[in-house]
């Protein structure tokens, strides 16, 4: 009998490899310890520095919801302003239609 035809197609799944740390029966633990250590000293200056850049990003998300705000309140004032203008004209168009009849 003559085995089936072997695809020639690479597998697109990259093969599994297993580092020395991560072998059966090591445990997951072990495999931490070659990464680095930080001090106590290390994680409070990482602490304020993430608290200074989200007060930073904050204070930015503030300026520029203030400065939508503003744009709003321009845009509402110059709707106002063209509403009212509009219903000038349409009573002045009204007028001179009554007029010319």
């Amino acid at each position: 009998m003559s085995s089936p035809p072997r695809s020639r197609a690479a597998s697109r799944d990259p093969p599994i490899m297993l580092s020395s740390s991560t072998k059966a029966g090591t445990p997951k633990s072990a495999s931490r310890s070659t990464s680095p250590r930080r001090d106590s000293s290390d994680i409070e200056r990482i602490s304020k520095e993430k608290v200074l850049v989200m007060h930073q990003e904050a204070q930015h998300m503030q300026e520029s919801l203030a400065e939508i705000f503003d744009r709003i309140v321009k845009v509402k004032e110059e709707y106002e302003k063209l509403d009212t203008e509009n219903k000038f004209l349409q009573d002045y168009i009204g007028n001179l239609m009554a007029t010319s009849m």
